[in-house]
């Protein structure tokens, strides 16, 4: 478990930056880029 502090920053934003970024790499290895 890790235990995170980041001041100033909302979980629904850090979720919402998670998403994005898996999001983002299933679309580059779709494309056939190594990620």
């Amino acid at each position: 478990m890790v235990d995170r502090d980041l001041p100033g920053i909302k979980m629904e934003q850090l979720a919402a930056a998670q998403k994005a970024a898996i999001e983002l790499s299933q679309k580059m290895t779709a494309q056939g880029k190594k990620v």
